[in-house]
């Protein structure tokens, strides 16, 4: 049986969850809602919670996304 390649989008606001699942995450703006940046997940499959939480390599890219999204929540409350 061969593997079909299927494409889902997913919106979460854990970013726990968007590492978890994802291959790709796209960062948005707040306002308007438009594609800020592309961060590739390159972790093997399958994935479980306690790795994406104890991995130093995650502990990156959840910073890297977190700080997005505060700047984000920062410049749309000074607008």
């Amino acid at each position: 049986m061969g593997r079909d390649k299927k494409t889902v989008i997913f919106i979460t606001h854990s970013i726990d969850e968007a590492i978890l699942l994802s291959d790709r995450i796209f960062l948005m703006t707040s306002q308007p809602g438009t594609i800020k940046e592309e961060v590739t997940i390159d972790l093997p499959r399958p994935r479980q919670m306690t790795q994406v939480r104890s991995d130093p390599k995650t502990a990156d890219i959840f910073l890297k996304i977190w700080t997005h999204l505060q700047d984000e929540v920062q410049e749309s409350r000074n607008q």
